[in-house]
């Protein structure tokens, strides 16, 4: 009985590693093809993953009409199967990123903040949507050791990410004691600033 019991658990195995794996292909996309972040925790990410997982089963059972699990479970080995739920996979990972990158949580926000006196905006959020309004921008870059540089943002780190900003055209200000523009000294073609880096970045 403990031989005969092994390949089965094997094959159950096998089978839920199936039923998982293609949720964590379409997150992991979306992770790459946006600024869409993966779960920090794993238990997060495993959920998620799950999620996506069952949306992607639940496409591809609707779209074959299947009735069980049995009928499912048959199947499931099938290399046209493999294809159609790693083609599903694909497409879920672009459609969370493009969702992602419409960011409807923002919009649902703004509307459920209508005419508040008092808003409230998640810490990301902020340096996000500052950056990202009417750009490309020009802004003034001030650094924690004293300096100044003004130019166009290029880039930027979003959500809980280290917040890094590269700026185009760069001109390091000099400015004399009544605050007056000595000069601008061009910087080369890009300047990347770290976290580190930043004390205040004002939009001009």
């Amino acid at each position: 009985m403990e031989e005969s019991s092994i390949p089965s658990t094997f094959e159950e195995v096998t089978i839920t590693l199936i039923f998982i794996l293609p949720g964590f292909l379409a997150i992991y996309l979306a992770s790459k093809l946006t600024y869409f972040e993966k779960p920090a925790s794993i238990f997060e990410h495993t959920l998620w993953s799950l999620i996506s997982s069952i949306i992607i089963y639940a496409v591809f059972i609707l779209a074959k009409g299947i009735r069980d699990y049995e009928s499912l479970r048959n199947i499931v080995f099938q290399s046209d199967t493999i294809f159609v739920i790693i083609t599903i996979a694909l497409l879920e990972g672009i459609g969370i990123s493009c969702l992602h990158r419409l960011d409807p949580i923002r919009h649902l926000r703004k509307i459920l903040q209508w005419k508040s006196e008092t808003k409230y905006t998640p810490t990301p959020h902020i340096w996000d949507e500052e950056l990202a309004r009417n750009t490309p921008s020009w802004v003034l870059v001030y650094t924690k050791n004293g300096l100044e540089y003004k130019g166009v943002v290029a880039s930027w780190t979003v959500g809980e990410t280290p917040k890094e900003l590269l700026i185009a055209r760069p001109k390091l200000i000099l400015r004399n004691k009544q605050w007056k523009v000595l000069d601008e000294i061009e910087m080369g073609d890009a300047i990347i600033f770290l976290e580190d880096d930043i004390a205040r970045v004002v939009r001009i």
